[in-house]
């Protein structure tokens, strides 16, 4: 997708928008977000379109409560690390353990559960505030668990989702439609 100069844009990872001001080449652009100017490669940025713009109304629906969120945030404080949450550019969030933290040995299943739960938490919010279209929770087949704590919040909030693509995630994905 091509960008144009005043083109509204939102940046991938960031909760942060921008309009195109510049230019460099036909991959790295001048973005300027609340006065200030952010040079960056096209890969980092998403150009706001009508699904988008819609995003923000539909991702209401799934509301996490605030004692949800509370818990998963103690717990982890225990743990004193904090967890960050990485979407990739095909708005891709991979939730193994080895993608989310390196040391994670020491770690109990239900330990390493509530991180993977914690970071998908936050991969919502942090999808609301990217106004993406869609997330892609990459959960893995294991023995179920971690998915079927996915698919339960889902239904709870009335989401629409679906397994992603079989023959490229091998069904350990879930696509959660946003707009």
């Amino acid at each position: 997708m091509g960008f144009s100069i005043g083109d509204k844009v939102i940046f991938v990872n960031q909760s942060r928008d921008g309009i195109v001001i510049d230019t460099k080449d036909d991959s790295m652009f001048i973005i300027e977000s609340e006065g200030v100017q952010f040079e960056v490669c096209k890969d980092e940025i998403i150009k706001v379109n009508k699904e988008s713009e819609n995003f923000y109304q539909t991702i209401k629906k799934i509301s996490t409560s605030k004692k949800q969120i509370e818990y998963f945030d103690k717990k982890l404080e225990k743990l004193n690390e904090d967890y960050k949450v990485l979407i990739s550019k095909d708005f891709e969030l991979d939730l193994h353990i080895e993608k989310i933290i390196d040391n994670f040995k020491h770690l109990s299943s239900s330990e390493i559960l509530d991180i993977q739960m914690n970071v998908f938490y936050k991969a919502i919010f942090k999808a609301n505030d990217l106004k993406l279209p869609f997330l892609i929770v990459i959960h893995g087949l294991g023995k179920g668990i971690l998915k079927s704590k996915i698919i339960k919040f889902l239904k709870d909030n009335d989401a629409s989702f679906f397994d992603e693509s079989p023959l490229f995630y091998k069904g350990g994905a879930t696509r959660i439609n946003l707009f």
